[in-house]
């Protein structure tokens, strides 16, 4: 299988804040922060982290943002209370820019357990009753909201994350669903995978601390998860085995995950979606594929056989700065593939870059 690239442009927003760096610190007293070009007033922030008994050694990150309060649009500032069922009137839902949209409702993060950020959110309907919830990936941990009435969305509680101390990489939480249960990784060092039981929420209607079902142990921290539900298998990317590609886990039996291969010839993986494979490269069709999202590369993998996968193809481009993620259109004759940081490094539009399979 092989691919090439093309991109088509849209509007380019503003960046708000920049990263500064990422500075290795164990056993150093004291970190320099130098910001470029800097203007205005800047929070910074110093989070060193260390854990015993581990291979981790500590690392502190240093981030910088703009302080100008929490950012609004046109509307003015983001509110801190929750705001439910509030149409769209010349241009504005509330606070919120819209256009012919109305706002349902709005749950700052202080009203779903307090975190200090939000990462990421996934879905689950449940099949027995129909109600349909909201699994929010925080710094704190995993917060689930019942969204059936959209106008009356209610927190349920907090998973807590598995490793107890907050740290640094706290920022990044994901969580896939697959036969009702939630798998939730983290960049956190000593995090592994978290599996909970989605029917534990079946008539809940306060808020509560919930607990795991079952841990997943194999890996540290890893940045993103992806299932295949046609499958049964897990990809977790970004870890600190697998040279950073995907760590396949066999999640059939979904309260006993069990390991089954890497996937490491090409390094690290960013994002990945993995698909049993139906386009129009008939070669390939009915093989387990993966579309990892390789920093600068878009590179497939056939994952078929998990003890000998086989990579397919490697496809750069020309603006490759940071190959984020990616998704197959409906047909599979496409990859739709976005960059992070091509707008910062080449000063043009975002991007789209479309990969093709040969007919």
């Amino acid at each position: 299988m092989t691919s090439t690239c093309t991109s088509f442009e849209q509007d380019r927003g503003e960046q708000v804040g920049q990263s500064i760096g990422d500075n290795p610190s164990s056993g150093v007293p004291e970190e320099r922060v130098v910001i470029s070009a800097a203007s205005g007033v800047y929070d910074v922030l110093v989070n060193p982290y260390s854990a015993t008994d581990s291979a981790y050694d500590g690392r502190a990150a240093l981030h910088s943002f703009k302080k100008t309060g929490k950012p609004g649009g046109p509307g003015g500032e983001v509110p801190d209370e929750p705001l439910f069922d509030i149409g769209c009137e010349r241009g504005l839902a509330g606070p919120f820019p819209c256009q012919n949209v109305d706002l349902a409702a709005y749950l700052p993060l202080s009203a779903i357990g307090d975190a200090g950020a939000g990462n990421d959110s996934w879905g689950w309907t449940d099949p027995q009753t129909g109600r349909e919830y909201a699994l929010m990936g925080t710094t704190s941990g995993t917060a689930f909201v019942d969204v059936t009435e959209p106008t009356k969305p209610a927190y349920l509680g907090m998973l807590p994350s598995h490793q107890p101390v907050e740290t640094l990489f706290a920022s990044w939480r994901d969580v896939k669903v697959y036969r009702d249960h939630a798998y939730v990784v983290s960049e956190e060092p000593l995090y592994g995978m978290q599996v909970f039981d989605l029917t534990r929420l079946r008539g809940v209607s306060q808020p509560r601390t919930w607990t795991e079902d079952a841990h997943y142990p194999l890996f540290g921290g890893a940045h993103n998860v992806a299932i295949n539900e046609d499958t049964g298998f897990a990809y977790a990317v970004g870890t600190a085995i697998c040279e950073g590609g995907p760590h396949m886990v066999d999640i059939r039996d979904p309260r006993n995950p069990a390991f089954t291969g890497c996937v490491d010839e090409d390094g690290y993986t960013h994002d990945t979606q993995a698909v049993v494979y139906d386009g129009s490269d008939t070669r390939f069709s009915g093989r387990e594929i993966l579309f990892n999202s390789n920093e600068d590369t878009l590179t497939i993998v056939d994952v078929t056989d998990k003890a000998n996968p086989v990579q397919l193809s490697r496809t750069t481009y020309g603006a490759a700065s940071y190959t984020h993620q990616g998704s197959l259109t409906e047909d599979g004759r496409y990859f739709l593939l976005n960059d992070e940081l091509d707008e910062q490094t080449f000063g043009f539009n975002t991007s789209t870059y479309m990969s093709t399979s040969p007919a």
